[in-house]
């Protein structure tokens, strides 16, 4: 885990900072949305590949489709156990990639909800796209709404109620169009978000009557 400095100093680079200084100047939900989709970006080029991301869903999804083919070999309480221990041991064949905690953790919490859920279980394709909408969630509160909340709302005078209405429905437009993304990034190599498919980036101008943001 990164130290506090280290984690701002990279949340900067990924351009986290851009969306607090959007998100304060009360910018439209569509340059928000734009915002997040290229901080997110940035992550997957950027120091924040998804390596374990494919096989973790990979691994969650057989346990789970076990459940239904092996009927009354294993208890709930054992199938849970292994599948938590299955992400698990992945996660540390990963160690050295920054986001393995990060997978790891979504990737259980999906497969957990859907094993002790009441409706059927979801396609493989489903499945995979629940992970992704729920890791890019969790990654733009961690990096970004959570972390820059006081600043927004002090400067940007707005109450908790606003505030996170504002992150809500952003967050909600972005897993439609920004959680492609991790998709993409968890089907390359590496889990790694080739910069050859991503736009040619504009500038995010500054100015006295707000931002302006110029985005791809």
């Amino acid at each position: 885990m990164a130290a506090d400095g280290d984690m701002y100093a990279q949340r900067k680079v990924w351009g986290f900072p851009r969306l607090c200084a959007a998100a304060r100047d009360n910018a439209p939900t569509e340059k928000l949305v734009e915002i997040e989709k290229k901080c997110i970006s940035n992550m997957l080029s950027n120091g924040y590949a998804v390596p374990s991301l494919r096989p973790s869903i990979e691994k969650a999804y057989a346990v789970l489709l076990s459940a239904n083919t092996e009927l009354g070999l294993e208890s709930a309480n054992q199938l849970r156990t292994r599948l938590i221990e299955s992400i698990h041991k992945i996660g540390r064949d990963y160690i050295d990639a920054p986001s393995s905690d990060d997978v790891s953790k979504i990737v259980r919490q999906v497969a957990l909800e859907v094993l002790e859920g009441a409706n059927p279980y979801p396609s493989k394709q489903k499945f995979e796209e629940k992970c992704c909408d729920k890791l890019l969630v969790f990654w733009l509160h961690r990096f970004g709404w959570d972390s820059f909340s006081a600043n927004v709302m002090k400067n940007g005078r707005l109450s908790r109620k606003s505030y996170e209405k504002i992150s809500a429905v952003a967050c909600q437009q972005a897993k439609l169009e920004v959680s492609e993304l991790i998709h993409m990034a968890m089907q390359s190599r590496n889990g790694r978000l080739s910069r050859r498919i991503l736009k040619r980036e504009k500038p995010i101008i500054h100015t006295l009557i707000g931002l302006n943001v110029e985005l791809k």
